[in-house]
Parts: C-alpha cells; sequence; structure tokens
C-alpha cells in the first residue's frame, strides 16, 4: 500500500486508520466520482481518500506505468491510497473499521446471490467483512436507463447496518467512466 497525498508526498503505512475510502479504477477520474467524494463528505463531514487498485477482481490488471498515469489525475485534489486489492474482502484486511463510498451497481453486486457459488457463500462473505467492521455508503446509479437506489435492492436484516445510503439530494449522477471512454472513441 502506498499512500500519496494531494500534495504528492509519500508514505507506505502498515495500516490505514478508519474512513472514508472511494476505490475505484478512475479510467478516468470524472465529475461523479469528485460529487461521490463531496456528498460523503457532506453527509458525515469526514474525508474521503480515494484508492486505486491496480488489480481488480472484474478487470485486467493495470500496470506500473498505468497506475502512473492515472495519479496525475489526483495531484493537488485528494489523497490516494494505491493498493493491490481485488476484493473488498481483501480491502477490509486492509481498511478495517472503514466506510467504502459506492454505487449502487457496485452493491448490487456484493449483495447479489447470483454473483455467488451459494447462497451460503455471500452470507459468509457478508458475515466476515462485518467482522472487519466494514460498511459501505451507497449512492443512486443508472442502471441500464434506470437510476437505481438502495429501495431496489433486497437486503436481508442481517446486513443493513453495513448500509449507510447518500442522501439524494447530496448526489443523483448518471454518468460512469465507461461512458466517458466510450464517448471518447
Amino acid at each position: 500500500m502506498l499512500l500519496v497525498k494531494k500534495n504528492g508526498t509519500m508514505s507506505f503505512p502498515l495500516h490505514y486508520g478508519a474512513g472514508l475510502i472511494l476505490p475505484g479504477s478512475f479510467n478516468p477520474l470524472h465529475e461523479g466520482h469528485e460529487e461521490l467524494a463531496w456528498a460523503a463528505n457532506e453527509q458525515t463531514g469526514e474525508e474521503v481518500v480515494f484508492e486505486l487498485s491496480s488489480a481488480n477482481v472484474h478487470k485486467d490488471v493495470i500496470t506500473f506505468n498505468t497506475v502512473s498515469e492515472r495519479m496525475k489525475q489526483f495531484y493537488g485534489l485528494y489523497d490516494v491510497i494505491i493498493t493491490e486489492t481485488t476484493t473488498f474482502l481483501d480491502k477490509a484486511m486492509l481498511f478495517p473499521e472503514s466506510t467504502f463510498v459506492v454505487g449502487y451497481d457496485v452493491i448490487h453486486k456484493l449483495f447479489h446471490e447470483r454473483d455467488y457459488p451459494s447462497h451460503e457463500a455471500m452470507i459468509d462473505l457478508l458475515r466476515e467483512l462485518r467482522s472487519y467492521g466494514i460498511h459501505f455508503m451507497v449512492a443512486g446509479r443508472d442502471i441500464d436507463g434506470h437510476f437505481c437506489t438502495l429501495a431496489n435492492l433486497v437486503i436481508d436484516d442481517e446486513f443493513q447496518n453495513m448500509i449507510i445510503p447518500i442522501e439524494a439530494s447530496l448526489y443523483h449522477r448518471e454518468l460512469s467512466s465507461t461512458k466517458i471512454r466510450n464517448e471518447k472513441r
């Protein structure tokens, strides 16, 4: 783990304290990410740190040069933690007692039984995340032309306390990195 402060100073902390972490590949960093960070800060009063992982369970591993290029987007604006975490369990072990700031699409995958070998596997993972004190602050997200919020998702009562909705008055954005990349082509 490498912490790069917005002023460019770097350190290799053994642990990163509890706080708000906005994970992503940031290809590119865009207004939606920045507004999501602002909304989480506005709602909680806590600063948001971005996490750029060179590995992701749903994407290809990115090279050192690509990480370096993506980091340029943050200079002077935000603190960023660079990791190699591929899953939220990896992130939980690295950042216990943290709150991950995510969109509906991310939380839908995490709480969707279809993405696990069994219902029990999903429950076991969620319980393990909870044992690390992990929470998720969730914003609505446009999915196939429909704006989805936590109201569109069934979450077992056992895990309701892990989820914090981002107030709709603070964030309602239909922007995605994929959409931006596709429009540039």
